[in-house]
């Protein structure tokens, strides 16, 4: 290929390292992969007890790295006193919180309240807004939860993209990822998207990632069809980590797989032959 070529067709797409400051083991392989220029993203866990001291380690890579919010439901505990009045300090599962969600059994005003929660514990940690806000196990995309998120971000910065989590009615055409795609699609991803497509808000133009964790071992095999499927803009989530012996951590056993991978020459080579390059933010 030449340079200009290169130039003319090459893409960009943002990698973005969900999870960050969920442990000690995931955050230190994100920010390994951050200042090796690896990583363009990382969305970050603030209701998380490793949050106090993870946060440092992020300034240094925070005017060239995309830094979000991870806004967490299912994992750990609530920081809000209305979530704690209304449903606990502990957080739900999955399991509950998606049965509640599609029921309409929760309150947008006490969910609001915990995005509000989250965004502070953010901004007062990095003295910014976050660049991104996301959803861990895509939980922001849930019925009433999606309102209570589009109500908080009406008030919020502009500028600041929200992560949509599929590629519209594609997904349920797809047998990659089959049944987790179909799955996130049809449990409000194709809905959060229309609503992001109607209001015209900042989000990315193609979604990918989604795989089953127990083949992590082949996970270059899968990232070459997240590129094969990627649009220019769009972006890969992935979840990257140290080995970890942290069982509370579902991924424990797979993240240094993807870990290893990011870090090889093979990544970069899968980059250049698909024609992508990672999305840089620009330090200011």
């Amino acid at each position: 290929m030449t340079l200009l070529t290169s130039l003319i067709e090459n893409k960009h797409i943002t990698l973005c390292a969900d999870d960050y400051a969920q442990n000690i083991s995931i955050s230190e392989g994100i920010v390994r992969l951050a200042e090796k220029g690896r990583i363009s993203a990382t969305s970050c866990m603030v209701n998380s007890k490793a949050w106090n001291e993870a946060h440092q380690a992020l300034h240094p890579i925070q005017s060239t790295t995309y830094i979000g919010l991870h806004f967490n439901l299912t994992h750990g505990d609530a920081l809000s006193p209305s979530w704690k009045k209304n449903y606990g300090a502990q957080l739900p599962g999955m399991a509950s919180l998606l049965k509640q969600s599609c029921l309409r059994r929760l309150n947008p005003e006490v969910i609001a309240a915990e995005i509000l929660a989250q965004l502070d514990a953010y901004t007062q940690a990095m003295n910014a807004y976050p660049d991104f806000i996301d959803g861990h196990q895509h939980i922001h995309q849930l019925p009433v939860i999606r309102e209570a998120l589009f109500a908080v971000y009406a008030d919020l910065p502009p500028g600041i993209f929200i992560r949509k989590t599929c590629n519209g009615w594609l997904y349920l055409l797809s047998e990659d990822g089959f049944p987790k795609r179909q799955l996130i699609a049809l449990l409000g991803g194709i809905a959060f998207q229309k609503r992001l497509t109607h209001w015209a808000l900042p989000t990315n133009s193609s979604f990918s990632g989604i795989y089953n964790f127990k083949e992590a071992a082949n996970y270059r095999h899968y990232f070459k069809r997240f590129l094969k499927h990627s649009q220019d803009g769009g972006l890969i989530m992935c979840h990257p980590g140290n080995l970890s012996e942290d069982v509370s951590d579902p991924l424990h056993l797979y993240r240094h797989h993807e870990l290893d991978y990011f870090m090889s020459d093979e990544y970069l080579s899968d980059l250049d032959s698909h024609s992508f390059q990672l999305k840089r933010k620009e330090a200011i």
